[in-house]
């Protein structure tokens, strides 16, 4: 299948990174994500390690609470 496929046919443009629609795109994956309780415990949990590295000295002292969603 591979062979048969050729990325020339999709577009003769350069490709140009659009700010405001990855902006778009993020927020419409965001809410999506968190329209569902699965979704909200998912975007909590991958969160998790950005706050984690931002914050390195707090983790030892934030007691672990249940997710409670709202």
């Amino acid at each position: 299948m591979s062979l048969q496929f050729e990325l020339d046919a999709l577009t003769h443009r350069r490709t140009i990174l659009d700010s405001s629609k990855l902006e778009f795109l993020n927020k419409h994956h965001l809410v999506r994500a968190r329209s569902t309780e699965a979704g909200l415990h998912a975007l909590a949990l991958r969160s998790q390690g950005y706050i984690k590295d931002a914050f390195p000295d707090t983790s030892a002292s934030i007691p672990h609470f249940p997710l409670l969603l709202i």
